[in-house]
């Protein structure tokens, strides 16, 4: 896999991260040898989101692959903003979700695809 360029003369943290010579000597994984062919992927976030900022290229990938993909999501969001009234609880545990299945969406994720367990916690 190549790495990522940002089209601007700017040497900002991703054209470091990619110039760097360790990048170089570390050996590209298979998603076979993650993920044996008719296993199941399990992704377990603490909070809506985060399986996509954490997973979401290999998400894509596995996705792509036709693997069988299981989200779990243990909170529902609403408590990364105490005491907001932008963006109270309430509001959170709705648009949280929310984002996650856009960012899934841009990805390229069919969401009918996957199963995803949302444990509702605050």
């Amino acid at each position: 896999m190549k790495p990522a360029l940002l089209s601007d003369n700017r040497r900002g943290p991703a054209q470091i991260w990619n110039s760097a010579p360790q990048l170089a000597q570390i050996p590209a994984i298979n998603p076979a040898t993650l993920v044996p062919k008719g296993a199941r992927v399990v992704i377990i976030a603490p909070h809506p989101g985060d399986e996509v900022i954490a997973c979401g290229g290999l998400l894509q990938l596995l996705s792509t692959l036709e693997y069988s993909l299981q989200l779990i999501s243990i909170t529902d969001g609403s408590a990364s903003h105490p005491g907001s009234t932008v963006w109270p609880a309430k509001r959170l545990s709705v648009v949280r979700p929310q984002e996650s299945v856009e960012a899934l969406r841009r990805l390229g994720v069919p969401l009918h695809s996957l199963k995803w367990i949302r444990g509702g916690f605050a």
